[in-house]
């Protein structure tokens, strides 16, 4: 069975994506000044203009609303930025702690730049000084973006990095009908930050030409490119036909606020800054240092963009995919990777029977009967994390059946060889700030690995309406 490695943290890319934390730091959007860090933090800097203080609701929506009202006060030319720091959670946030040890939380700081040049200069202040940083951009929701795409991958696709970027290259042109408007033949030219990491391929890559007014203008063509890079194809020497950027293409930094780590940027681990992973720009655009920013936009550089009602027309799988759209959101590479016909095996059980059970029986029952293989795989241990975290805020007022759900995943989960209670608790933390599955997910990969198993949901055949329910008890009273 071929299986991806835990270590290859595709859905992790951001070290500063929205963890939430504390409830002091909720919804990962405290305000502060970078200048006041925590002793435990990475050597701090003082930004040009630092944020006020401003503690938050745990609400995604009022995270952003907060980020509005700051920006009304600033030009539209200034630029959030965030930076990460490290702190050991307490009772209060993991009452499924051991005693007498605690886990690392990551939190973020933010500040305002005036402008891309300011930032820049701020990077390039700790180069010659010959210190790092952890800047990452702040995309917000109504503010102008280029396209942009983070790719990670095995170690080994670092030896096909310059193909992996033509081809990306070739993609976005073909997807944007670039022959057909009249584009140079090299257009659009990416832009490239790569890191340098001996155990996994990572890198951005920036198109400084193709513009977005916001969030939502981005969105009405990111769902198609991103399914239809799935069908991409690029010959390797040896290898054959390889859907590459289907592999290496990662569909979640493209949320309405979306942190994205900035040029010579590093992550922070373990209270450790991890050098290896510094984005190093290979060669920005025509000179212009600031293209190596997803949020920097110059309208001299802008191509003309079909619509997308244009690009369907024009491009029948397009359109099929934007079909499917209406009834789902774009299939994402992890769903196709966990449902993958390698985990389905033939011998297994027959019979779950899930009638009468609780929310939290139900899935101590599901996640018993995951295959080992599950844990070692990172999508499903992803995915998997997902629903652990959901079953935590289910039963988020008792601790008893939070132990009791921290206690079966991280069974399941130390069935990987590398196992690790810190990475399991930072993954279920991180994923309490996006749309988690539940039990259903469970239920859908174990009748994706056990062909022909039959699951009993309800101790009735059939389903009481609530109304036919009420007037039934009314019957008997």
């Amino acid at each position: 069975m071929s299986l991806g490695l835990r270590e290859d943290p595709v859905a992790l890319r951001s070290e500063a994506s929205q963890t939430r934390c504390r409830q002091d730091f909720a919804a990962a959007l405290t305000l502060v000044d970078i200048g006041e860090e925590p002793p435990t933090s990475p050597k701090p800097r003082r930004a040009r203009k630092a944020l006020p203080i401003r503690a938050l609701e745990p609400s995604p929506d009022e995270a952003i609303a907060a980020v509005e009202a700051e920006r009304e006060q600033w030009s539209d030319d200034s630029v959030l930025v965030a930076s990460p720091y490290e702190y050991e959670a307490d009772a209060r946030e993991t009452p499924f702690l051991r005693e007498g040890r605690g886990f690392v939380v990551q939190a973020m700081k933010y500040s305002m730049f005036h402008s891309h040049e300011e930032l820049w200069e701020e990077i390039e202040n700790h180069r010659h000084r010959g210190q790092v940083q952890l800047f990452n951009e702040v995309l917000e929701e109504g503010r102008p973006r280029c396209l942009y795409f983070d790719l990670d991958g095995d170690a080994a696709y670092n030896r096909s990095h310059e193909i992996i970027v033509k081809l990306l290259h070739l993609f976005v042109r073909v997807f944007f009908r670039g022959d057909a408007l009249g584009w140079n033949i090299e257009e659009p030219e990416p832009v490239v930050l790569t890191s340098c990491r001996p155990d996994k391929y990572s890198c951005h890559v920036l198109f400084p030409q193709i513009q977005f007014a916001n969030f939502a203008h981005q969105n009405q063509y990111l769902p198609a490119l991103l399914r239809l890079a799935q069908e991409a194809t690029v010959e390797l020497e040896g290898q054959g036909s390889r859907h590459i950027l289907k592999h290496v293409l990662d569909g979640a930094v493209y949320k309405k606020l979306q942190l994205l780590r900035g040029p010579w940027a590093c992550k922070l681990k373990g209270g450790q800054i991890d050098t290896a992973t510094r984005l190093e720009p290979e060669e920005p655009y025509w000179g212009d240092n600031l293209t190596c920013f997803a949020s920097y936009v110059q309208p001299d550089y802008a191509l003309e963009l079909p619509c997308m009602n244009e690009i369907a027309e024009r491009n029948p799988l397009v359109g099929r995919i934007l079909q499917d759209s209406a009834d789902s959101s774009f299939v994402r590479r992890e769903d196709t990777s966990i449902f993958s016909p390698d985990f389905q095996m033939q011998l297994g059980p027959k019979f779950l029977d899930l009638a009468g059970l609780t929310q939290l029986e139900r899935y101590e029952t599901c996640m018993e009967l995951l295959q080992p293989e599950r844990a070692c795989d990172w999508w499903s241990w992803f995915r998997i994390s997902g629903v652990t975290s959901t079953m935590l805020d289910k039963y988020h007022d008792n601790d008893v059946a939070r132990q009791r759900i921290w206690d079966t995943h991280c069974r399941w989960s130390s069935q990987y060889p590398h196992y690790c209670e810190q990475e399991n608790f930072e993954v279920v933390m991180k994923a309490q700030d996006r749309r988690t599955p539940g039990i259903k997910l469970l239920v859908e990969v174990l009748e994706h690995d056990y062909p022909g198993l039959e699951v009993r949901r309800e101790a009735w055949p059939f389903q009481i309406s609530r109304q036919s329910s009420r007037m039934a008890v009314n019957q008997m009273m």
